[in-house]
């Protein structure tokens, strides 16, 4: 969809649309769950990659688009989760899941995308405007009255040498989450440079500039990383309801060639639960040392 986004306008440009997706998935995800309740299983799914289908319209324009997108592919997960919970496993309606799951994969959604039109936004369609400048200048948080002041007064030539500085920085960024680093490796490069700008400032006063429009980049590598991961959670959660739909009985491991993690390349923990069984992938924030831990139950 093109939702006629006035780019122009900057950091004040109107974006309604992205309001009225969510509340229009929250009602999908009830009629989800009302149908599945009404064992109208196969319409509950459809209902569940509408959500997804709706998650890559929205699209991955702006860093906000794109968070917006992954809170859409995160509620048809949840949802996706509840249906498949209380669905008898039936072969024949798990292999068409398993197709249509990739109809409308998150891989879709590039966080590289969303940097890139984020330059647009907040730049505006001509370039950088002093009065647009100074409307982000306000909404920052980071910057001490002398910078604030430094960038009031700013010139021509002043702007254009912030802007090379913001430019390299901004490169640098999109060359770090395009690579091909495990990811450990990337956060820790975007932690770095994240704080590169403030460190810079106290000595090149053109880095102010790269604070006002800096993105929280490990955060949105995070995002990304976890609404791919919850994706391949789930695709590998429906492996598992075919060989119990299959067989009969939940399998002892995981069934061969299901896909890895994206957070570390290895196989999801796996264990077989009373109700069902557990996946669990590793931890998205090292620092709280945290797992997330999914229960999938089998009727």
């Amino acid at each position: 969809c093109d939702w006629g986004i006035r780019y122009s306008q900057g950091s004040l440009a109107p974006m309604p649309h992205l309001v009225q997706m969510r509340t229009l998935a929250w009602v999908l995800r009830g009629d989800a769950v009302v149908l599945a309740a009404d064992n109208q299983h196969r319409r509950a799914v459809e209902r569940c990659l509408t959500l997804r289908r709706m998650a890559n319209h929205v699209d991955d324009e702006t860093v906000i688009s794109f968070i917006v997108s992954t809170s859409l592919n995160s509620l048809a997960d949840k949802a996706i989760l509840e249906v498949l919970g209380v669905m008898p496993p039936d072969e024949k309606t798990l292999v068409w899941l398993e197709s249509q799951w990739e109809v409308a994969p998150t891989g879709d959604l590039q966080i590289e995308n969303a940097i890139r039109g984020e330059e647009k936004f907040c730049l505006g369609e001509k370039g950088m405007d002093k009065d647009l400048l100074m409307e982000q200048v306000k909404l920052s948080e980071n910057l001490s009255p002398d910078q604030v002041e430094q960038l009031r007064k700013a010139d021509d030539a002043f702007l254009e040498a912030s802007l090379r500085y913001r430019t390299t920085h901004f490169q640098s960024a999109l060359a770090i989450l395009a690579g091909t680093d495990p990811y450990l490796k990337k956060l820790a490069q975007l932690e770095a440079l994240e704080k590169k700008p403030e460190s810079d400032a106290e000595q090149d006063p053109h880095a102010i500039l790269a604070i006002v429009m800096g993105k929280p980049y490990t955060r949105l590598l995070i995002l990304d990383v976890r609404a791919r991961s919850n994706h391949t959670l789930l695709k590998t959660a429906i492996e598992v309801y075919l060989a119990k739909a299959r067989t009969g009985s939940v399998p002892d491991q995981l069934p061969p060639g299901v896909p890895k993690d994206p957070f570390n390349g290895q196989d999801f923990k796996y264990e077989k639960a009373p109700e069902g069984f557990t996946l669990t992938r590793w931890t998205d924030d090292p620092a709280k040392d945290k797992t997330y831990r999914f229960t999938f139950k089998v009727r």
